[in-house]
């Protein structure tokens, strides 16, 4: 801003913009475009966060820890050879490598939700039994909460989800470095 001329009591100024309005307008319009569906953070989050820390919800008996297994289930996974009787939710290990499956999501970008899809789990449909628990005849299942996450792994998928903004403001030309990009905004 420079001073140009004064009537009066009055300084008139020349405001000059680089880039030019029009051409921040249509960064700005091009940001916004490639931001319009979220599918690729979301995956980016269920692929280093959530499918990591659903597996660790198995390696750890939970988190927080499940409930004790019932004498007769424990006897029961005994008479079936399991390797870890005493383990809730472990006689196979087939539920555990299913929860690990990029597949078992459903990724809706454009509403920006991913969520573990009850139809993809197929064979191992007890899985749903265990998270929520159930009243059967012989007994109670208490929930077991496998497709559990933690507080740092929402930590995580903010940092995901602020790269990838960062990476299209880039891109865009909104910005001229990811630390433009972030001003302020990881930390607050």
């Amino acid at each position: 801003m420079a001073p140009v001329g004064q009537r009066g009591d009055v300084q008139f100024m020349s405001i000059d913009f680089d880039p030019e309005p029009i051409i921040l307008a249509g960064q700005f319009m091009k940001f916004g475009m490639d931001i319009r569906s979220f599918r690729e953070p979301l995956e980016r989050s269920v692929r280093q966060v959530m499918v990591p820390s659903l597996r660790a919800n198995f390696d750890a008996g939970g988190r927080p820890p499940w409930q004790p297994l019932a004498t007769l289930t424990v006897l029961a996974k005994v008479d079936k050879g399991a390797a870890e009787p005493m383990s809730p939710l472990i006689l196979s290990g087939k539920l555990r490598r299913v929860a690990g499956q990029i597949n078992l999501w459903s990724i809706n970008g454009p509403e920006g939700e991913a969520s573990i899809s009850q139809e993809k789990l197929g064979d191992v449909w007890y899985g749903v039994i265990h998270q929520v628990g159930a009243q059967t005849p012989t007994g109670n299942i208490p929930a077991r909460e496998w497709a559990l996450f933690q507080d740092e792994d929402m930590d995580k998928i903010e940092e995901i989800f602020w790269d990838w903004i960062g990476e299209r403001a880039l891109r865009s030309g909104v910005v001229t470095s990811l630390g433009d990009a972030m001003g302020g905004a990881i930390g607050e």
